[in-house]
This record gives structure tokens, C-alpha cells and sequence, in this order.
């Protein structure tokens, strides 16, 4: 007598829909689930299924216990929609409800991902993506030998600097440096202490508002709009020092 679950990996998406595993059981009384990480996701247990909601990107345990039969535990990957990457990185996925068998992987464009494979890490099957030497757009496929193939998977990879990584600047003075990217999507730019210095972009240029005199850390953040919503991908930071006002 035990609880059995429909599948112990999962993966969800931010902004996807709830992930549901079904529960099989003897007895459905006093069956209740809590997740690790709460801030990753929250779970609840309804009509006999694990409901998982997720909220933040990361993993983590989703824990269901029957205080007769114990417990079982379902390891949760969250990831965005779609990928966000640094050419030459590698990511990690989960891989769930996928049989054995000999994969092929149908790649968009072999300078934004290089390959992929199939792996286990730490006694998980992984989906190992390699990232290739450009910035750009590409989807991945994997097919199984048996029939069965993924869901499509879009990767971005982006590149993102800005040459000048500190500056000088007066009171009441702008200052103005690039922001360099090969595949830049919609720039914003935020002031770690707007009393020192606010900020603003214009066009791929951070402009800085010097208000008083000491050190502030400008944060200019990358984003993509995707099949109508944006997500975050990549960042920069710049340190600037003020002095006084010069007449």
C-alpha cells in the first residue's frame, strides 16, 4: 500500500499553465503535498491529482504524503518559456515521460546551438544543450527512436556589454556610454540609489542623470518579447563616480 504517482520529474513553465500529476492510492484520505522551495512553486492536492503552480525559475522537491502509506517525491524543474543563454554556455533540462531508446535532435541553426544530448547527471536524464559561438534565435527538437518527440524548444542567446564598465561623471553633468549587443531585444536601465544619479536609454546608449556627489551602480537589462510577452535575458552593470559640479 503506497502512493504511485503518474511521473516522480516534471517540468513547468513561468507563465504556462498549472502542471498536474495524477495520484494513484488505496486510500485518498488525509493525502496532502508542500514543495522544498516555496518560492520556486506551490502545489495543492485536488480530485485525486497533484496540482503544481509554478512562479519563480529554479527547482525544486514537491513532497506528497499520506500519514498511512508515507510519501513520494516529485523533482520539478521551472523554466522560462523559452531559453536565454550566453553563446559557448551549456544548459541543463530535466527530462520527463521520455522512453529509452536512441535520440536525433532537428537543430534550426547550428552557430546558435551547436548539438545536444542526452545525459545523466546526478542520476537524472538530462537534456544537455551546447550553445554555439553566435547570438541569435534557434529551436530544438528531440526525437526518440520509438515515436515520440519534445516539444519544441526555443533558445536565445544573447551578448550583451558595455565596453566602458565605470565612468566619471559631475553633478549635473549627463554622461553618456554604449551598450553593445548582437542581438539586443529592448533595453531598460535601473539607478541602485536614484539620490546619487538616475538613468535612461536612448537607442543603444545608457544615459546617466548625475544628482550628487559619491558612487552609484547602473543596471541595464536585456528583454525579449516573445509571442507576446517579454522576458529577461541578460544584464550589465556600470559604476559611476561623481564628483562636484565644475561651473
Amino acid at each position: 500500500n503506497t502512493i504511485q504517482l503518474s511521473q516522480k520529474e516534471g517540468i513547468a513553465y513561468i507563465g504556462g499553465d498549472s502542471l498536474e500529476i495524477g495520484i494513484k492510492s488505496v486510500d485518498y484520505e488525509d493525502i496532502i503535498c508542500s514543495s522544498e522551495k516555496v518560492e520556486i512553486a506551490d502545489c495543492e492536492v485536488k480530485n485525486n491529482k497533484l496540482i503544481i503552480k509554478q512562479k519563480n525559475q529554479g527547482s525544486t522537491n514537491i513532497v506528497v504524503t499520506s500519514k498511512k502509506y508515507g510519501n513520494v517525491t516529485v523533482y520539478l524543474n521551472v523554466m522560462p518559456k523559452y531559453l536565454c543563454s550566453t553563446p559557448g554556455n551549456v544548459q541543463l533540462i530535466t527530462v520527463s515521460a521520455m522512453n529509452s531508446g536512441e535520440y536525433s535532435f532537428a537543430i534550426s541553426n547550428y552557430d546558435v546551438i551547436s548539438s545536444a544530448e542526452m545525459q545523466v547527471y546526478n542520476g537524472r536524464n538530462m537534456l544537455r544543450i551546447n550553445m554555439g559561438s553566435i547570438p541569435g534565435r534557434a529551436t530544438l527538437a528531440v526525437k526518440e527512436s520509438h515515436g515520440y518527440q519534445s516539444n519544441q524548444i526555443t533558445v536565445d542567446t544573447y551578448k550583451l556589454s558595455i565596453p566602458a564598465i565605470g565612468g566619471v561623471g559631475n553633478v549635473g553633468k549627463d554622461l553618456e556610454t554604449d551598450i553593445v549587443g548582437e542581438n539586443l531585444g529592448t533595453l531598460t536601465c535601473l539607478s541602485q540609489d536614484e539620490s546619487k544619479a538616475t538613468c535612461e536609454i536612448k537607442g543603444t546608449k545608457l544615459v546617466v542623470h548625475p544628482l550628487s556627489i559619491g558612487q552609484v551602480t547602473i543596471t541595464v537589462k536585456n528583454s525579449y518579447l516573445f509571442r507576446e510577452e517579454s522576458y529577461s535575458c541578460g544584464s550589465a552593470d556600470y559604476l559611476v563616480v561623481i564628483r562636484e559640479g565644475k561651473e
